[in-house]
């Protein structure tokens, strides 16, 4: 299965859409295509929009991105900017949640708990992911990117 490998130029402008909404406010099932500029997101729609910026077109909802993507570890890759953590809910065994490393050490989220898009620690979300949340549990697959033919290139929105 070949992964997709951002160029440098859509690495940056990932990044720079991730950084331009911190502070957004979280809110459930938001809407962005056709949006410049949201006014709230929730998690899957935020990395829906970030990588659209990116000229990048993904599924839209956290399990449609899940099955969209597969451990980078079983192709031995490390993490890199674009990479996706999720959580699933320990009773179903669902997603309920995606982020995205902006960096081997960072990441960006909008986050429901928080109520914000917000930008923090790999390790401190992991820790707080395996260890506070009674209901989730972080991916135990790791870290996701996606797949290549789950995404087709576009122009910038």
């Amino acid at each position: 299965m070949n992964l997709l490998l951002l160029t440098q130029e859509q690495t940056q402008a990932l990044i720079a859409a991730a950084i331009k909404t911190i502070g957004l406010p979280y809110k459930f099932s938001v809407e962005t295509v056709g949006t410049q500029d949201p006014v709230a997101l929730d998690c899957s729609e935020a990395i829906e929009f970030w990588y659209r910026k990116a000229g990048i077109c993904v599924p839209d909802g956290s399990t449609n991105q899940w099955d969209a993507s597969e451990p980078i570890r079983e192709h031995g890759n490390d993490i890199a900017a674009g990479d996706l953590i999720f959580t699933l809910n320990r009773k179903t065994g669902f997603v309920n949640h995606v982020a995205m490393a902006i960096s081997p050490t960072e990441l960006i989220e909008a986050s429901g708990w928080k109520g914000a898009v917000v930008r923090g620690g790999i390790f401190e979300f992991t820790r707080m992911y395996l260890n506070c949340h009674a209901t989730s549990r972080v991916d135990p697959l790791g870290w996701r990117r996606f797949k290549l033919d789950s995404v087709k290139q576009i122009q910038e929105v």
